[in-house]
């Protein structure tokens, strides 16, 4: 298939990446993006911003030979796309990876564990359901508004006395509440998985990502430190999940790992995440390589990393002075927003890049 114009709906660090690949084939980008000054802006070919409405996704299709979706906050995807739309997932998938209860009865159908959870949709419910939370607990909040479009609001309660502002957003009666508790994981993991039009599946490896402070470092870590029998049960269940989804497109599974080493599935979500950066040095094709040969009609293929490696991220400047080479740098300025930068380091322990960040702090 014939690709010259590519759009992106959504910006973040894999909408700049893969506007750097599409490049390098010549195919033009324009993303969508209810922001101006975003991580992907001085990357695009054209930046249309506006909310993604009716009005904005159909101009956006009018213009380009495919969509990609990189977000997942379109709501009421069905009635704002057309079924020509050549999209990529599917309008089924983007509304699976928008709604959170659709996801949990996936899994339940799956037999996937979830983090313990509660489905609420008024007042009497959250009252007999009431004595059973678990805190502190993340909330998806869907409502739809005067216009009727719907809503997506995500956010955290520390304890019961939170339940008092959901009763009042349920007394509305336009509300369903889904209320997970938020454990503190032994491990956190995550695993990119791609499929194409001829339904072959490419895992990734899984990655496993720590918070190294308040602060917003982070390190995520390729191949994560985990056992063959968890290994197995989360690339069993990806697949699972995946073709499930049944769409040609890029998915990340989100999991953590308890002491009792039970695997619950904590997100399903359009791309990848930060630290499949690392695919660009490590793998005999990145994931965003894939992603544009899948939309241009190729078959995906396995790949291998060829070394252990760490992506470090923060919002600190001038990161590259803090740790010895060799690594491969990324800065990423946003205009008017706070800097990130992020440090591809191959084949080091992780013992030592984190005292290498102390060091450099102390």
């Amino acid at each position: 298939m014939k690709i010259n114009t590519i759009g992106i709906v959504g910006s973040n660090l894999m909408s700049l990446l893969l506007c750097k690949e599409a490049k390098k084939r010549g195919i033009e980008t324009i993303l969508l993006d209810q922001e101006c000054f975003n991580i992907s802006s001085d990357y695009v070919t054209t930046n249309l911003v506006g909310e993604f409405d009716k009005f904005n996704l159909e101009r956006l299709a009018l213009r380009v030979d495919a969509i990609i979706c990189a977000t997942n906050l379109i709501t009421d995807i069905d009635e704002k796309i057309e079924d020509k739309t050549s999209l990529y997932p599917n309008k089924r998938a983007c509304q699976l990876l928008t709604d959170r209860v659709s996801q949990i009865n996936l899994a339940q159908e799956l037999k996937i564990d979830l983090p313990s959870h509660f489905i609420v949709d008024d007042v009497q419910t959250l009252l007999e359901v009431k004595a059973e939370l678990l805190f502190p607990a993340k909330c998806y909040q869907y409502t739809r508004n005067e216009n009727g479009d719907l809503e997506i609001d995500v956010y955290a309660i520390e304890n019961i006395d939170a339940t008092e502002e959901l009763a009042q957003v349920l007394a509305t009666g336009d509300s369903v509440i889904i209320i997970e508790q938020l454990i503190s994981y032994k491990q956190n993991l995550s695993i990119t998985a791609l499929m194409d039009t001829h339904k072959n599946i490419v895992l990734y490896p899984i990655s496993e990502e720590k918070e190294l402070d308040t602060s917003g470092k982070s390190l995520i870590t390729t191949p994560a430190n985990i056992t063959k029998t968890i290994a197995k049960k989360i690339e069993t269940t990806t697949r699972k999940f995946v073709k499930k989804i049944a769409s040609a497109g890029m998915f990340t599974l989100k999991f953590g790992v308890t002491e009792d080493r039970k695997i619950h599935l904590l997100a399903v979500t359009p791309g990848v995440t930060v630290g499949d950066i690392h695919t660009n040095h490590s793998t005999e094709l990145s994931v965003y390589e894939q992603y544009l040969n899948l939309i241009e009609g190729k078959n995906i293929v396995d790949v291998t990393i060829n070394e252990n490696n760490s992506v470090y991220i923060t919002n600190e400047q001038n990161v590259d002075e803090m740790f010895e080479l060799p690594y491969h740098l990324y800065k990423i300025r946003i205009e008017r927003k706070e800097s990130i930068e992020i440090l591809v380091i191959k084949d080091r322990p992780i013992d030592d890049i984190i005292a290498e960040s102390r060091e450099s702090n102390a």
